[in-house]
């Protein structure tokens, strides 16, 4: 059986955006590899560093949030405190980036 084709728009939009990050990629490669550090690498750090900083606040709120309903050994309680602990070390972490980096 065949299965019908995904719509040419998608598939342009794709490729478009997997050629504008490996663009960027390349871009960002060369100007650390060249000066240590251009405009670009610079403001696609911060932006990485920002998400990762947002990922663990939401890692800890869910952690926390499913840790706190008393059944210590439930699946979902196990797992919170795993979560929480790579959030807290994730948190940590981009907080002495933000430090170091001024």
């Amino acid at each position: 059986m065949k299965l019908p084709r995904t719509s040419g728009g998608r598939r342009i939009l794709a490729r478009a955006l997997l050629y504008g990050c490996v663009f960027t990629a390349i871009v960002a490669t060369r100007e650390h590899l060249l000066s240590g550090g251009g405009p670009l690498t610079k403001s696609l750090g911060s932006a990485f560093n920002q998400g990762l900083s947002t990922a663990a606040k939401f890692g800890l709120g869910v952690s926390l949030l499913h840790d706190r309903e008393g059944d210590s050994d439930s699946w979902l309680s196990r797992n919170s405190r795993k979560l929480e602990k790579i959030s807290r070390e994730a948190f940590v972490r981009s907080a002495k980036v933000d430090i170091y980096a001024d």
